[in-house]
């Protein structure tokens, strides 16, 4: 029918971007990924950032989102695009918004990182669609998340830590009110919730402290509030 030759154009077309992507990128692919299937995976990329465009174009505009987002059921990259103002046919995103767009993406693609990005061996490769993240579970009685805690252990000291925290995103305890885990970050001593954070958490982190029943919140070495 109209929608799967038009869905097959679109996915012929992007394809042809992508090769001239990887041509601006001076990245030879041997063989080439199915048009159709490029197609549903640049779909699926695009909705997390895309949710998150119309979240703050709602709130600085103050134009009311689409009723259809709130169905489980709709087309939602339609309506999302249709509500942002933006092309429902994904290769005009780069064929048809002018020199400007053209310099600005030809530019991107001429980066010195962007090649060795690329390669399929690169551990910088940052992979699409990004995973959601998620707190994780706590038990809904706080006294089990106490016992849990009072058995933890400080794998660097030979005392007991009175006062682990837990981390919001990985199933693990932190000492954080003892010098146990003082570890040095570009030069400056830090606790093990800062250096957690810094790491794993994008330089920033949410803690539990569990005995005192209060959250921390962490950003880059020095900040943080209760």
């Amino acid at each position: 029918d109209s929608e799967e030759l038009e869905s097959t154009s679109e996915g012929y077309e992007l394809l042809e971007v992508y090769k001239a992507l990887r041509e601006h990128a001076h990245v030879v692919d041997s063989a080439l990924p199915c048009s159709t299937t490029l197609l549903l995976h640049v779909k699926n990329a695009c909705l997390p950032f895309l949710r998150c465009a119309c979240i703050l174009y709602h709130h600085v505009t103050g134009v009311m989102y689409p009723p259809e987002l709130a169905c489980k059921n709709s087309n939602e990259l339609s309506h999302m695009l249709k509500y942002l103002a933006l092309p429902a046919h994904l290769p005009d995103l780069f064929t048809k918004q002018g020199p400007t767009t053209t310099a600005l993406i030809k530019s991107w693609c001429s980066n010195a990182n962007v090649r060795e990005r690329l390669t399929a061996s690169s551990e910088a490769l940052v992979h699409h669609p990004l995973r959601l993240n998620q707190l994780i579970d706590l038990p809904q009685d706080y006294s089990l998340l106490l016992n849990e805690a009072s058995t933890f252990k400080c794998p660097k000291s030979d005392g007991d830590d009175r006062a682990p925290s837990a981390t919001d995103q990985t199933p693990a305890y932190e000492t954080t009110q003892s010098y146990c885990c003082l570890a040095e970050l570009e030069g400056t001593q830090v606790g093990a919730a800062t250096e957690h954070a810094y790491y794993c958490g994008a330089h920033s982190g949410i803690f539990l402290r569990v005995r005192e029943c209060q959250v921390l919140l962490l950003s880059n070495k020095s900040r943080g509030c209760f």
